[in-house]
């Protein structure tokens, strides 16, 4: 998100906002998250405001599916 943002204020390429959800859904999402807020950056987005909190979400339910087999 630092990359992103500061690329953001001079007027530079970008990150593609695809690139930064898939970073998230493959293990990133809770460093996208302290990101987006640390740095305000997407944070009116609604693709990031609601879809990172999910997939952090998701990713906690499938790590408790993992570790809890023995429950189902």
């Amino acid at each position: 998100m630092y990359i992103d943002k500061s690329r953001s204020k001079r007027s530079q390429w970008r990150i593609r906002e695809n690139t930064l959800i898939i970073i998230a859904i493959f293990g990133g999402s809770i460093g996208s998250y302290l990101g987006m807020k640390n740095f305000r950056h997407k944070t009116k987005h609604s693709k990031f405001k609601y879809g990172i909190p999910f997939i952090i979400f998701i990713q906690i339910v499938i790590i408790f599916l993992i570790y809890n087999k023995d429950i189902l």
